[in-house]
Order: C-alpha cells, then structure tokens, then sequence
C-alpha cells in the first residue's frame, strides 16, 4: 500500500462533500483487511477451506479500495465493498449457521448503503434488494437443509460473540458519523438562511424572527415586571451609507464590498455581543440593542457614527484613506410607538430619511 492511501488531509481528487466518507472508508476499509486476515488462519485452522481462501480474496478487495480511494474512485470501492459484505455474510452464514451471526452484517450494510449521501435512490434500492434476495436465499436453504459444515458449539459460539462485538460498535460508529454529517448539513442550511454570504452578520430574514420574539419578550416582562427602572429596553437603529453608490460607480464593487466588511467590522466592535447587527439591504444594516437603556443605545449610534467618520478605507492602491460617513435612524421601544416591531421600524425609517435630507451623517432619533 502507497503512502498516499493514507494521505487522508491532502487528496485533490476527492471533492469537499465526499471528504468525510473518504476519510471514514479508509479507515474501514484497513479494519477489514486487518478482521479478514485473522480470519484466515481460523477457518483454515477449523477446516472451513472455502471460507480460508475466500477471505484471502476479501483482503485483496478492502486493499484494492485503498488503492481506488486513493484515486478518488470512492464510489467503485463502495460498490465492490458492498459486493463482497454482502458475499461474506451469506457464505459464512451458509457454511456455518445462524448462530455465528455474519448474518448481521448484511442487516448493517443495508443501512450503510441507505445513509450513503453519494448513490442515487435507484441505486440504493436495488443494491438493497439485491442484499435482500441474497439474504432470504440463505434463510430458506437453512430452513431446510443444515450448514455444509458441522462446526463445534464452542467454535460457533465464539464467532457469534466477536461477531456482536464488532458490528454494535461499528453501527454505532456509523449511524453517529451520519448523525453528525446530518447535524453539520442541518446547520450549514441554517447558516445560509439567517447568515448574509458577504459580510458574515445576519441577515433581513434572521432579523424580522429574531425581532418579534424580542418584542414578545419585553411586552410579557413589562406586564408583568411593570415600568421600573431595571425593566429591559428594546432600540434599533437603521443604519445607512452615505453616497455608497458613488463608491462602487468609481471604484468597482470588489472595493465596495470590501467597504462593507470593514464598515461592519467597526461596528461589531463598538456594539455588545447581546446586540444583534443585520444585513437589511444593499448597503443598509439594522442594529437591535436587546437590553440597552434609551440613552445608552443613542450613545452607542453616535459612537458608531463617529469612528466610521474617522476611519480610513482602501478604495484603490492610490486611495488609502478613503473617507465615509453614514447616517443613522434611531427609535426605541420606550418612544411611544405601538408593540408592534413595523411601526418601530417604520419611525427609525422615516428619521433615517431625515438625516439622509438634512445634510447625511448625523443620527437623528427625535
């Protein structure tokens, strides 16, 4: 075997959703050739000769997926892993019976086959199938005839036991590496839903959920909590930038984004990690401060204000200390509005349009 067999951090040809099965593959399949070649000697030792030569050929198979792998051929070394599985458990159960429990590893391969992310349907059913056929062909002739070969209790028993000890832990194994590739898919998914792909903050979607509970959550405690001073606050400020258009029209869109993240940036480091910042469009975010007091959020918009005013951006390799300004609508749950989030968002909105109207770059939240 090549070294590049277990070169499992650095394999070109294997794409990035297949990596985890190749990694896993690789790692079964260099059990198989170890558990195969014990085998061996014992069914040789135990006078089952058919099965002795069998396993030699099943170390040649599991090697030989190594070598596929190796290529980036994860699907044949799949299939010819099944094939000889599925094979193995029904001439060892044939020649020696039920209680030496091969048997199970046809049960454990369908479910291998059936978790597969990479086959397609049909080719999940019929290999099942196939399996299946193999497998109730084995239990009919048993049900009438005996095993070719007469194998002691002890013996049996034996093989039956290391059996169970191998295939638990290995379906174990193999239903938590899918479990955790679901959970991974399922939270890839999640991120791409509430995430925004160019700055990294949430998005508009995350923002209208997470704000409703938010809202819930402030209207149940001041029913029941009443207005005193230690009462949560809910505040938002819309936040614009200023000609960011002008900035994309002359230096192209690359800069602009890149003006985004940095813009971003400073105000993720102004604002507290309970305060959620979101993509709300284009070049427009939305800051929700969860538990800030009126006058602290006003004074955390101003600050943000501020240091993007003072910041300097790369627009181009002549233009290091590109300038920008942004102008920011503020509202707070305390400003009279209904306990509706709309309507706070819609008086934010309508003090954005004012600072946007009356000269940009200031904070209007009166």
């Amino acid at each position: 075997m090549s070294a590049s067999m277990f070169d499992l951090h650095n394999n070109a040809k294997i794409r990035e959703d297949d990596f985890r099965f190749y990694v896993f593959s690789n790692y079964l399949y260099v059990l198989c050739v170890i558990v195969h070649a014990v085998l061996v000697p014992i069914f040789y030792f135990l006078g089952i000769y058919v099965l002795s030569v069998f396993n030699i050929g099943s170390c040649i198979v599991f090697a030989a997926n190594l070598a596929l792998n190796a290529k980036g051929r994860i699907k044949i070394a799949f299939h010819a892993a099944i094939m000889e599985i599925t094979l193995h458990a029904a001439l060892a159960t044939l020649c020696i019976g039920w209680e030496s429990n091969f048997c199970f590893y046809s049960v454990a391969i369908c479910s291998v086959i059936m978790f597969s992310t990479f086959l397609r349907t049909k080719t999940k059913i019929v290999e099942v199938a196939l399996s299946t056929v193999l497998y109730l062909g084995t239990y009919l002739y048993l049900l009438q005839n005996k095993p070719l070969y007469d194998v002691g209790k002890t013996s049996i028993g034996v093989m039956g036991l290391a059996n169970i000890l191998i295939i638990i832990p290995l379906l174990t194994v193999i239903f938590h590496r899918f479990y955790m590739a679901t959970e991974l898919l399922n939270k890839k998914l999640k991120n791409a839903a509430e995430i925004d792909g160019l700055t990294g903050v949430y998005n508009r979607r995350f923002f209208n959920e997470y704000s409703e509970i938010e809202v819930k959550r402030i209207v149940n405690e001041r029913k029941y909590v009443g207005k005193l001073n230690h009462c949560s606050n809910l505040a938002l400020a819309i936040i614009d930038l200023d000609d960011f258009k002008k900035i994309n029209d002359t230096y192209g869109h690359i800069v602009g984004d890149n003006v985004l993240i940095q813009a971003v940036g400073i105000i993720q480091s102004i604002i507290f990690s309970r305060d959620v910042i979101c993509r709300y469009g284009g070049e427009e975010f939305v800051v929700l401060f969860t538990n800030t007091s009126k006058e602290g959020a006003i004074q955390a918009s101003e600050k943000i204000r501020k240091e993007i005013e003072s910041s300097k951006f790369v627009f181009s390799d002549t233009v290091q200390d590109g300038r920008l300004t942004l102008s920011i609508g503020f509202a707070s749950f305390d400003d009279g509005v209904s306990c509706d989030m709309n309507d706070i968002l819609k008086l934010a909105d309508e003090r954005l349009y004012i600072a946007k109207t009356s000269g940009k770059n200031k904070l209007v939240y009166e």
